[in-house]
């Protein structure tokens, strides 16, 4: 056998090639193709544009495209402009031939998107005409109960994993078939752009009244689902409780029953939940503990060790007061290191005017990092109501929602109490163990009674917040609309706000898809890490019955 040199290996390889690439002109030149230049071996024409590029919005939060296929080209490619100015990038190839293509957004940020479809060969790439979105309610995603019942309440909480790919809502006034509010929590798993049912989650033991998923918490996974009953009496009456319910193979199972360690009536232990990331620590609010002084308030810290949850410390403010409800709300960040604690009952500066505590883990115990006010803190705006812990734990919401300056925006006049219980937004961040107000932030249409600041959640780095304003009164549909008819009383609204560099900026204001007055649409929020899906609850929505709520995905 002759022995073959590598160079003689090479150069037969890349003759080869280049009579590969002349065949393949030869080719397109056959499909209509016109050359490039007469006698140019391996060369020739781009493809035509695609024609007929169809964008039509369609559940849940899907843009469906479709066009007409060309001849010559190797792939296709989707470009879009997310704002205007921003410029085209690709956001998917696809193989020759394609002629359609679902491309699943983030809805608030998509109003005046602009997409290019591209025929694409070695000579190069053919753009389509730009095509735009002008209706964006029928990609608005609508979740309800199977049966709904009325006053259940269906998405008065509702969580959303870390990896977006579980969604629980609860229901806390729901009805069983013996106890009456007793609760439920409802589970859905994504499947694509579409969100289906995978378990309806009750107590082992409800009671009348109990409410359980008045508060829920998911870890990042989603495998671990801790739900409020802060109503149960488990040692006495009203103590509460939190029920933790774990996944495996997809079915969901009661791991634990968490209680205070002694008990006292009327704690409402679970009205608040927070779960680092990996599920093993758990933050547990009790505003109604009153082991030091009426309603002072409690937060309990939970950590799990295989299936065994233990309690691991009792937190309370430095100087506890009567009716402070310190543990009113809790955020604990991703690693569980950093806890963030709203009293928003204390009279630090002012009857009611509130302030939030941050807790740091030192390796060993919970140590205050800092007690927070509001920059213009008043009697009765209830600072610290909500808040909201970056899952990095270096940026920190707090809501106010009976703040009551007529500003707009962010960074408004402050100073001036012209639309009481218009609600605001206060953002911190940390260096260090330094926590420093950045920006002060109202809606873009203060208007009194809005309660804005009524739900909070962010993205995983912190740079997305979304805002809600549980009572605000336009009767608008979707996203942007026309927020100046009044004609919906406290039906509800959700603001977007982005960050860029230390700059917030509000993006979108979001509306219920079937806007009605009363529905309480912004009760509650929760958003993906990549903060490109938000959860909003409307627990008054009239979905198939009086009060039965709803879920819309963003």
């Amino acid at each position: 056998m002759k022995s073959v040199s590598p160079f003689y290996q090479l150069a037969k390889a890349s003759l080869n090639v280049g009579l590969l690439a002349v065949m393949g002109g030869l080719v397109a030149c056959a499909d209509g193709g016109g050359g490039i230049g007469a006698g140019s071996r391996g060369s020739f024409a781009r493809p035509a544009a695609p024609l007929n590029v169809i964008l039509t919005p369609t559940a849940i939060k899907t843009f469906h495209f479709t066009w007409e296929d060309v001849t010559g080209e190797t792939e296709y490619r989707l470009l879009e402009e997310p704002v205007p100015g921003a410029g085209f990038s690709t956001i998917a190839s696809l193989p020759a031939d394609t002629t359609d293509y679902d491309h699943i957004v983030f809805l608030p940020l998509r109003v005046n998107a602009q997409y290019i479809v591209q025929a694409c060969n070695s000579a190069g790439c053919t753009d389509s005409a730009p095509v735009s979105v002008s209706d964006l309610l029928p990609a608005v995603g609508h979740l309800t109960t199977p049966m709904s019942q009325a006053g259940a309440f269906f998405g008065f909480s509702v969580a959303l994993s870390g990896d977006s790919q579980t969604l629980a809502v609860g229901a806390p006034l729901e009805d069983s078939a013996v106890f009456d509010d007793s609760g439920a929590v409802y589970v859905f798993v994504r499947n694509g752009s579409n969100w289906n049912p995978q378990a309806e989650l009750r107590a082992s033991s409800p009671g009348t009244s109990d409410w359980l998923g008045f508060s829920l918490a998911l870890s990042e996974d989603g495998n671990t689902l801790a739900v409020g009953v802060p109503l149960a009496d488990h040692g006495a009456i009203d103590s509460g409780a939190v029920r933790v319910f774990v996944r495996a193979g997809g079915v969901w199972t009661e791991q634990a029953v968490l209680t205070a360690a002694t008990p006292e009536a009327d704690e409402q232990f679970g009205t608040s939940l927070s779960l680092s990331a990996d599920g093993h620590t758990l933050a547990v609010g009790a505003p109604r503990n009153g082991v030091v002084a009426p309603d002072s308030g409690a937060t309990y810290l939970f950590s799990r060790a295989g299936s065994i949850w233990t309690q691991q410390t009792v937190l309370k403010a430095g100087t506890p007061a009567a009716g402070d409800q310190f543990g009113t709300i809790v955020s604990l960040s991703a690693d569980g290191r950093t806890l963030a604690v709203g009293a928003p009952f204390t009279d630090s500066a002012g009857l009611d005017a509130g302030v939030v505590h941050v807790f740091a883990f030192d390796g060993s115990s919970w140590i205050q990092e800092s007690i927070l006010l509001a920059s213009n803190a008043e009697s009765n705006d209830q600072f610290g109501l909500r808040v909201a812990l970056s899952p990095d734990g270096q940026t920190l919401a707090v809501g106010a929602p009976f703040e009551d300056s007529a500003a707009l925006g962010v960074n408004g006049d402050q100073n001036n109490n012209l639309a009481p219980d218009s609600g605001a937004v206060y953002l911190f961040t940390r260096s260090g163990g330094t926590w420093t107000q950045q920006a002060y932030v109202k809606a873009s249409n203060t208007e009194a009674d809005d309660w804005f600041g009524a739900a909070l959640a962010f993205s995983a780095d912190g740079s997305t917040l979304a805002v809600g304003a549980l009572q605000e009164d336009s009767r608008a549909l979707g996203i942007n609309g026309d927020w100046t008819d009044n004609g919906a009383i406290d039906s509800g609204a959700v603001y977007v706000f982005t960050r860029i560099g230390n700059s917030w900026t509000q993006q979108a204001y979001v509306k219920a898809s079937n806007t009605e007055a009363g529905d309480w649409f912004g009760v509650s929020l929760s958003l993906s890490a990549d903060g490109h899906t938000l959860i909003v609850g409307a627990p008054l929505a009239d979905s198939g019955a009086f009060d039965s709520g709803a879920a819309f995905l963003y």
